[in-house]
């Protein structure tokens, strides 16, 4: 399945700036409710139904150069990208933006870890 994405720098750094923050030793994941097309001005905080008046979530990938080489970041954008498809589309809340920032463990860390820890988040941000 091709994950929905963000892809406009305006986008993450909206999530950044409007978002909330779940650390794990492998990332950070960033959420905020996505943004309406018409409006710019809302100022990203769910209800608690977490976005249901929005039709998809969407999830971005942040690798920064602290991570190592350009062969590791690839390395850990793909592990990231590869739990996401795993987990997303079946806990990801509609009308919610995700952005999953890899840390230094990222690229150690066993994949099932990884998942289980992605699944961990996931469960705590909608409670």
């Amino acid at each position: 399945m091709k994950l929905p994405r963000l892809k406009q720098r305006k986008d993450f750094v909206f999530v950044t700036q409007k978002g909330h923050r779940y650390f794990s030793d492998a990332f950070v994941l960033q959420y905020v409710c996505q943004r309406p097309a018409s409006s710019a001005s809302v100022a990203g905080t769910c209800d608690k139904k977490l976005g249901t008046h929005l039709p998809s979530w969407r999830v971005g990938f942040t690798v920064t150069k602290k991570i190592g080489s350009a062969v590791a970041r690839n390395r850990v954008k793909r592990r990231l990208r590869s739990a996401a498809e795993n987990v997303l589309p079946a806990q990801a809340k509609a009308g919610i933006d995700y952005v999953l920032v890899a840390r230094a463990h990222a690229e150690k860390i066993a994949f099932q870890q990884l998942v289980a820890d992605l699944q961990k988040a996931l469960q705590i941000i909608v409670d």
